[in-house]
């Protein structure tokens, strides 16, 4: 969860919960200035702010906890609530089925990941896999596609440095024969089947279990970093800090201390990128 706020989005009990800040930092040392204030979540680019809202807990179609996506287009006025989509598996276009536990919302981030301009949805469950819904002049669109591979947490950011928004995703490796779990970064520009233009994994090596990403530019390099945070039950582990280069994400890290979810913002305004977190 993450970075320059950029998206409000919130995960759900039963309805609706305290939202949560998503979104990516700054596009270059030498725009930090000018990227001080982030882009908008704008999926039909009406120069307003939307709000993407995930129940993931939500009864859909008498299934419990099958989750539903909620999208509120801004307005002149702020959130305009007569103007909202909610989107579930049942929705036309959307692949998969409505299941008991689907938890459909359950992770959502936002980009421009076919590059047109509109802001996109990808939209993490437990089961069913990961979706985008593409953005378009009339909003959230109908069309959207199943994300190969995609599972756990999601994080967006520009870790080569290309001007293409990437995806990263946690991976989990089939067999415990297969190697530890780590993450899968799929590089942009992603074509509307939701293929991307290439992918990376990185493995954990002997990691505690993943909690979450924040990405975020913080070294002043003009490309995006990760830091990864780990536990296992009750026990927070050392996160990890990956650096982007103009190859992508790098496969080593170094460690940092403890820490659970964060953003990645200017707090001293001395034009770089500050990761703020709880511990």
């Amino acid at each position: 969860m993450r970075r320059s706020l950029v998206v409000a989005i919130a995960a759900a009990a039963a309805a609706i919960a305290a939202p949560l800040a998503v979104g990516t930092a700054t596009a270059s040392a030498a725009l930090r200035a000018k990227a001080a204030k982030a882009p908008v979540v704008d999926f039909n680019k009406d120069g307003y702010a939307d709000l993407a809202l995930g129940a993931a807990h939500a009864t859909v179609g008498g299934k419990q906890e099958a989750g539903y996506v909620a999208v509120v287009y801004g307005s002149k006025g702020g959130a305009d609530q007569a103007r909202r989509k909610v989107v579930d598996r049942s929705s036309a276009g959307v692949p998969g089925d409505v299941s008991k536990y689907g938890a459909f919302g359950r992770e959502l981030t936002a980009a421009d990941l076919d590059g047109d301009g509109y802001t996109d949805l990808v939209v993490g469950a437990g089961t069913g896999g990961t979706v985008v819904l593409w953005g378009s002049a009339a909003g959230i669109t109908d069309a959207a596609a199943r994300l190969p591979g995609a599972v756990g947490p999601l994080a967006v950011g520009d870790f080569d440095g290309d001007g293409h928004r990437d995806l990263v995703t946690h991976d989990y490796k089939a067999t415990p024969e297969s190697g530890p779990p780590g993450m899968t970064v799929a590089y942009g520009p992603f074509t509307r089947g939701g293929e991307a233009a290439r992918k990376d994994d990185i493995g954990f090596e002997s990691f505690p279990e993943l909690d979450g990403f924040v990405a975020g530019d913080m070294d002043g390099d003009g490309v995006d970093d990760l830091v990864t945070s780990h536990s296992f039950e009750d026990r927070a582990f050392a996160s990890r800090f990956w650096k982007g280069g103009v190859s992508g994400l790098g496969h080593t890290s170094k460690g940092l201390k403890a820490s659970v979810g964060g953003a990645v913002a200017d707090v001293d305004g001395d034009g770089y990128g500050d990761f703020v977190t709880r511990d």
